[in-house]
């Protein structure tokens, strides 16, 4: 399986060509990405992982664990799995399934917990697997796990002293134009030294 990084860079790849963001050759290039498109980006690959985490540990749930999820759907909509016809059978199979899927590591206590709130939440509709399960995010509670990501605009002059950074992370003789960044304004610097600045300025200069 590719690694996480070569995922990645497939992923911008494809959302460059995409968004017509290529140079002269038509190759994508990452001069053309601002803030906003790199934070699209991210986000979509990142729930694209997450989607693609959540389908291989589904694989992963074996006969037995799911055999007590499933009895645990059935009661708590108030059947008794014993004695279930075929199409409800196969109506509460199709329902764990799209639960298991959302949520890989769900437990038959969740599963449970899940239908007594369905009662208080839809006190006017009848409780069945496929309602359980097509209302499943509204009475599963869970934190998300997610880090919170501050995004800068990185259109925007860092509010330390960028210039010296530039002048410390970039040999001149590299960068013929920074000249011009130095002397009129932080919107002639390229996009991806941008990027670099406002994440490695701070280091840069003993912050």
């Amino acid at each position: 399986m590719a690694s996480y990084g070569t995922r990645f860079a497939e992923s911008v790849g494809d959302y460059l060509r995409a968004n017509g963001l290529v140079n002269r050759e038509g190759q994508p290039s990452l001069g053309k990405v601002n803030a906003s498109l790199l934070a699209d980006l991210a986000d979509r690959f990142e729930q694209a992982e997450i989607r693609r985490g959540k389908a291989e540990r589904s694989k992963k749930v074996g006969k037995a664990e799911r055999d007590r999820l499933f009895e645990a759907l059935a009661i708590g909509t108030g059947s008794d799995p014993k004695s279930m016809t075929e199409p409800e059978l196969r109506r509460c199979a199709v329902a764990i399934s799209a639960i298991i899927k959302a949520t890989p590591d769900v437990t038959p206590e969740e599963v449970s917990a899940a239908c007594k709130k369905y009662h208080s939440v839809f006190s006017s509709a009848s409780i069945t697997t496929s309602a359980v399960a097509n209302n499943w995010s509204k009475l599963v509670t869970r934190e998300s796990g997610r880090k919170a990501v501050n995004l800068v605009d990185i259109t925007k002059a860092p509010p330390f002293d960028w210039k010296r950074a530039i002048a410390i992370r970039y040999p001149r003789e590299r960068y013929q134009d920074r000249r011009a960044w130095e002397e009129d304004n932080w919107e002639l610097v390229p996009s991806n030294i941008k990027a670099t600045i406002w994440s490695e300025g701070p280091k840069l200069l003993g912050l």
